[in-house]
């Protein structure tokens, strides 16, 4: 059975991808459902690599939930225990390319937070994911509401993805720039010239007319 909040107020744990998408859910929960939800937020991201960017993702997410006065739930048990490289690497297992790799991640994460509901005696989880437009949308949902069906925790499923990013919220916090895994870092920087040696030639400038 859920466990009671002193608020009267049902618990939702919220899985927490970054901090600049937690700010977005955040001020969407506070705004459009003050009175319904006593939220924790919940560390749980297996696909972050390498190690330090995963260190600073949850630096983040740890400066905004002091910043917020949210308990924060980590997976692990301190330090860098719950950095998930061995685990996430085995579970894509030669499925790289997408969507396969984005299907078994949210998979992974939703089950993992839905498991920490359970365990936890929340009423309901949802994830900062749904705010993103850069997500698969429709697989992450439906990877939620199977980690729902197989824990009996209800999906607090909320669309926030025309939700703009809190940018008092999110001050002078990290603002990574790829989804998290190695595949994703390699979509986003191939097509660039960024920290290419010898530089790429200047391009020449068009011949002004007399």
């Amino acid at each position: 059975m859920p466990a009671a909040s002193p608020t009267g107020r049902r618990r939702l744990l919220l899985h927490v991808c970054c901090a600049l998408c937690a700010s977005k859910a955040l001020t969407a929960l506070r705004r459009d459902e003050p009175e319904v939800w006593d939220i924790t937020l919940y560390w749980a991201n297996p696909n972050i690599h390498p190690l330090i960017e995963w260190r600073r993702r949850l630096k983040a997410v740890r400066m905004l939930a002091d910043r917020e006065r949210l308990p924060l739930l980590e997976t692990g048990t301190g330090g860098d225990s719950g950095y998930g490289l061995t685990p996430f690497a085995r579970a894509i297992g030669g499925r790289e390319n997408r969507p396969d790799r984005c299907g078994i991640c949210y998979a992974l994460r939703m089950d993992a937070t839905a498991q920490a509901a359970k365990e936890g005696g929340f009423n309901a989880f949802s994830t900062t994911l749904f705010t993103s437009p850069w997500q698969d949308h429709a697989r992450l949902k439906v990877a939620a509401e199977r980690a729902a069906a197989a824990t009996g925790v209800p999906l607090a499923y909320r669309d926030w993805r025309t939700e703009p990013e809190n940018r008092a919220m999110t001050a002078g916090l990290y603002r990574q720039q790829t989804c998290g895994c190695v595949w994703s870092e390699f979509d986003r920087y191939a097509p660039t010239t960024l920290h290419v040696w010898p530089p790429p030639p200047p391009r020449p400038r068009p011949q002004s007319q007399p």
